[in-house]
């Protein structure tokens, strides 16, 4: 067991990104010097558990559905321009936070905001907000890397990319 001046040493020296709450990184409401974008989605039935309310597993399908439209529609730079360059995301970290349940019918938005964005990827953050009542449902963070998807190894984002997420 370590003692306390030796956890904050630990703290001080290693990344604990992954050992500390969500809300000690994700600023929800997302404030951020990058564009936030907001996407409405609807709950369908096979999205729905034997509990009656959205799967655990869902929730990461709806943040990447937004995602998925927003890189198209919000910067300009669809899923389909990376990988003709021969490139992809995949996610290193999820971390979901789940608040209220959303339910069969629910409408709901999801907005997300890159946090920060370093040498081979991005940091996302996002939220879930029921439409009728603008109550949060959920908000977490998702660390991407860009890939080469011939080798399947993390790559820079090129500099004409970075560009398209700076807004």
């Amino acid at each position: 067991m370590l003692n306390t001046h030796h956890k904050l040493k630990f703290f001080e020296s290693h990344e604990v990104r992954h050992l500390l709450p969500v809300s000690v990184f994700c600023r929800c409401p997302l404030e951020n010097i990058y564009s936030k974008f907001t996407t409405n989605l609807q709950v369908r039935p096979d999205d729905i558990d034997m509990n009656q309310h959205v799967h655990s597993s869902r929730y990461l399908d709806y943040v990447l559905a937004a995602r998925f439209d927003q890189m198209e529609r919000c910067y300009k730079m669809s899923m389909q321009m990376f990988m003709e360059r021969g490139l992809g995301w995949v996610i290193k970290t999820s971390h979901i936070e789940f608040i209220r349940p959303l339910q069969l019918g629910d409408h709901f938005s999801v907005t997300t905001c890159i946090s920060k964005i370093f040498d081979r990827g991005v940091n996302v953050e996002f939220e879930m907000n029921r439409k009728d009542t603008g109550k949060l449902c959920s908000k977490g963070y998702l660390e991407c890397y860009l890939i080469n998807t011939q080798s399947g190894r993390a790559t820079p984002i090129p500099d004409d990319m970075k560009t398209f997420y700076e807004i």
